[in-house]
């Protein structure tokens, strides 16, 4: 009972109008002007167009003429003025079903937008910080898609419809002419046309979660920069300097001593047990890994020392 209370029902909308953004008012409002006129033409259709159509025979019949020039022009007029009214606001609720998929686009951009904001105030990609944006861009283009695609199914048999009409009351007014063939004759207009649109929407949402889902990678830089040398040192710390050489062949020695990588910890560490001010240097060779100085950095770090690299050429 409680989602047939019109009161839960007009607080739903408002919460749906709040997630969609500004955009998806200006969709609703188009949708319910197009439904609007598609209420108004399918009334039309169903009682004012059988009774108009009724009435232009009877005045066609009443006339004596129905040859000569002038009757074909009468007889013309009269065809005219009822597809005009058959065809009245056709063309607008078609002009509304194109333009929703794009007020949905224009929704997504906006979204992207807001998004593209909190990235740039954060930093990074924090997904709940933009499910605000995300939640303007994925409803704007489902409303916009939803409206266009109501609104073109009914539109397309209303134009079919009002060329039906059309079609037969020529047929009416001039027994055999060429009213069928009129009226295959205008069937390519209803080609199948090609609508970028909605593709758009699809790359976009798509744009959206990739950066949602994406991981910003923060790289750890070493300092490469090596201490001074010579007679610019200048001897500050009594404790001796703890010495790490790793060879072309990732061999290491801790004070010419050979220490295996999973123990450069331990080691730097016991040093500086005795010695707590003992800085780490380390020299690894040209083809020295990467790998394995990363791990004696990461070791050296852990026994809480303080470390440089210098290259074995720039002693």
């Amino acid at each position: 009972m409680d989602a047939l209370n019109p009161f839960h029902a007009l607080a739903d909308l408002q919460k749906f109008l709040e997630l969609g953004g500004p955009v998806l008012s200006i969709i609703l409002a188009a949708t319910f002007v197009m439904w609007a006129l598609i209420v108004e033409r399918l009334s039309y259709f169903a009682f004012a167009a059988p009774k108009e159509a009724e009435h232009i025979r009877a005045l066609w019949a009443a006339r004596t003429d129905h040859t000569s020039w002038q009757a074909q022009k009468i007889r013309t007029l009269m065809i005219s003025r009822f597809r005009q009214h058959a065809e009245q606001n056709i063309a607008l609720i078609l002009t509304l079903v194109v333009i929703s998929p794009l007020l949905g686009l224009l929704g997504t951009v906006t979204g992207m937008i807001s998004i593209f904001d909190v990235m740039a105030a954060s930093g990074a990609s924090d997904v709940r910080a933009m499910s605000a944006g995300v939640s303007n861009a994925t409803i704007t283009t489902m409303a916009g898609m939803v409206a266009a695609i109501s609104g073109l199914i009914v539109a397309r048999r209303l134009e079919a419809r009002s060329r039906r009409v059309a079609a037969d009351l020529a047929s009416a007014l001039e027994p055999g002419g060429s009213g069928e063939s009129k009226r295959s004759g205008r069937r390519g207009e209803d080609a199948a046309r090609v609508d970028m649109t909605p593709m758009l929407d699809v790359v976009f949402i798509m744009l959206i979660f990739f950066v949602a889902t994406a991981v910003f990678v923060q790289e750890k830089t070493v300092n490469l920069i090596p201490p001074p040398r010579g007679d610019e040192t200048t001897i500050q710390n009594p404790d001796p300097l703890i010495l790490i050489q790793v060879t072309g062949k990732d061999a290491i020695y801790i004070n010419q001593e050979p220490v295996d990588v999973a123990l450069v910890g331990a080691k730097v560490s016991a040093l500086r047990a005795e010695h707590t001010r003992s800085g780490v240097l380390i020299i690894p060779a040209d083809a020295a890994s990467h790998g394995v100085i990363v791990r004696i950095i990461d070791q050296v770090e852990a026994a809480g020392g303080a470390w440089s690299i210098q290259r074995q050429d720039a002693r």
